[in-house]
């Protein structure tokens, strides 16, 4: 009973960001925007449907707030070096593919974390095995 709840409060609140990406997108806020938000985020989830993704663990505000800092932190850390790389005399930056492996076992945390290596300006994620959780990364300097 409590699991229904969950789900259905979630699907709602799915709806209602939907509905708000689509009345963005539109720019004007109308009657008719937020009805046709509506109809899209209700075919959305139900025709187009993704299977539900299994979620593991627990989330700790304090970590999560500890996490946006040092990803802010090498963002903008990276963003001087790569703009520095861009201008300065010289020659090329060095950069390189590096194999490295991970020891996730959530498919929703992995994404996560390409997510996240794929913010920071310099580097990028070319290749995820999922089968033996290795990442290929493309680095620069």
């Amino acid at each position: 009973m409590r699991l229904m709840h969950r789900e259905c409060a979630l699907k709602l609140a799915l709806i209602a960001w939907l509905t708000a990406v689509w009345v963005l997108l539109w720019g004007n806020v109308s009657v008719a925007n937020i009805a046709g938000g509506i109809l899209v985020a209700l075919f959305v989830t139900t025709v187009l449907a993704l299977p539900s993704v299994p979620v593991e663990g627990r989330v700790h505000p304090l970590s999560v707030v500890r996490l946006v800092g040092v990803l802010v932190y090498y963002a903008l850390q990276s963003s001087v070096q790569v703009a520095w790389a861009a201008v300065r005399p010289g020659p090329n930056p060095v950069n390189a593919v590096l194999r490295y492996p991970v020891r996730i076992k959530s498919d929703l945390v992995l994404t996560f974390m390409v997510d996240s290596l794929n913010m920071v300006p310099g580097t990028l994620v070319l290749e995820i095995d999922r089968g033996e959780r290795v990442l290929y990364i493309h680095v620069l300097d």
